[in-house]
């Protein structure tokens, strides 16, 4: 569930990057199963980039 979760929500945000053409798509991950998708000027137009910022472990 999670990773079709995912997937719909970069696909939502890949069409608003297309639209805009200016920045690429950032995948953050916070836990086991919290991600956040964005538009993000620190990544080059066209690409996606992931990253994990892991806190604390969730119960």
């Amino acid at each position: 569930m999670v990773e079709s979760d995912l997937n719909a929500a970069v696909e939502t945000v890949r069409q608003h990057a297309m639209q805009e053409g200016r920045h690429g798509i950032l995948v953050t991950q916070h836990g086991y199963t919290r991600y956040t998708v964005a538009v993000s000027p620190d990544v080059p137009f066209g690409q996606t980039h992931e990253r994990r910022e892991l806190g604390q472990r969730e119960t």
